[in-house]
């Protein structure tokens, strides 16, 4: 016996057949359902481009669902004999996530509205989330890049103000670059945009994330990271508001690990939004091993949205910039770099980097 559950988000949609194999490509990914089960991949098209950490996403959202449902059928003692599938997705792809019995979990996820993009180079591989490397920092996104040349201390700090709307796939978030004569070193972390949260799946908000990646002899090495387990309820169905301000902090060298710390108000109290009041709410994410970065080269920030578009709609104000203690002057600013967006630097040193 089959059972499907479909999130708000799909109900009414056309679901086109996920199940033929012909146009579709497995990645290479090793995803992990709650229950620690490894998850097959698989996709249907390459227009939207994911990051490991959306699909890591999708596969927690999903599995916690079917997990609730299992659950309450355990209690009404169905059989256990069930395939279970969850159906969701967002404006421009659709997913049918599967648990069935004796079989590994799979995922399989499709563009649902594609649009014209060139396919020379195309790669069998799934593309990763352009976070911000050189100066062609978009591979496949746009958006803007404020570099801060002041790093005489371990962290930097900033109010990051929150968009009232955005488009899929935008990011908000900042990081450090370090680059050593045999290895660079990226940090990149802040808050990615979800339309699916709150108790219902219907609300919008900002989900944290934090990606710490070596490259050394054209070998990329990302490291894991986690939430603290004493500040980790902004997760899952629950986000930070938009329009909201987010105290933001990032560290190259927290006791040796690279870490970030937020806090400002979610759509609910705890990650299930059993109760969806808004509340101040602090995040603390860490690699899960200490990296002693023993300096960087520079901070920086960024507002983005991955997109085969040149037009979109997202928005970051970044006041009240520090390195430590101390505020960064005018001198400390680098070039911005622009992808169709717009950097603006006001008389206090406020940054806003918006795409229209």
């Amino acid at each position: 016996m089959k059972k499907t559950l479909l999130s708000a988000l799909v109900i009414g949609l056309l679901v086109p057949t996920l199940t033929s194999n012909a146009s579709s490509d497995k990645t290479p990914l090793l995803l992990k359902n709650i229950d620690g089960e490894n998850v097959q991949v698989e996709r249907i098209g390459k227009t939207r481009v994911f990051s490991e950490l959306e699909l890591a996403n999708i596969v927690d959202y999903a599995s916690r669902e079917i997990k609730e449902e299992k659950d309450q059928d355990v209690t009404s003692k169905k059989t256990a004999d069930e395939t279970y599938n969850f159906v969701s997705g967002g404006d421009d792809y659709i997913y049918v996530y599967e648990e069935a019995p004796n079989a590994d979990p799979v995922l399989l996820i499709a563009d649902y509205s594609p649009v014209t993009v060139s396919t020379e180079n195309d790669e069998d591989e799934l593309p990763i989330s352009p976070l911000a490397v050189g100066t062609n920092f978009l591979a496949d996104g746009i958006g803007g890049k404020q570099n801060i040349t002041l790093k005489n201390a371990n962290y930097m700090s900033t109010l990051l103000k929150l968009p009232s709307s955005a488009d899929a796939g935008s990011w908000n978030y900042g990081g450090f670059d370090y680059t050593t004569s045999t290895a660079h070193y990226s940090g990149e972390m802040g808050l990615q945009y979800y339309s699916n949260l709150g108790s219902l799946g219907t609300a919008k908000g900002w989900k944290p994330f934090l990606v710490f990646v070596k490259t050394a002899g054209g070998v990329r090495t990302a490291y894991n990271s986690s939430l603290d387990g004493n500040y980790n309820e902004v997760q899952y169905k629950n986000g930070y508001i938009q329009g909201g301000t987010v105290n933001y902090y990032t560290y190259y060298n927290y006791n040796g690990y690279v870490r970030m710390k937020l806090t400002g108000t979610a759509l609910c109290a705890d990650l299930n939004c059993n109760t969806q009041n808004q509340t101040s709410l602090t995040t603390i994410m860490q690699t899960n091993q200490t990296v002693s970065l023993p300096a960087i080269d520079t901070y920086k920030l960024i507002t983005s949205i991955i997109t085969n578009q040149t037009t979109g709609n997202n928005k970051g104000v970044f006041s009240s910039i520090k390195v430590g203690e101390s505020s960064v002057s005018s001198s400390y600013f680098a070039t911005p770099m622009l992808d169709h967006a717009t950097i603006t630097r006001d008389s206090s040193n406020t940054v806003t980097i918006e795409i229209d």
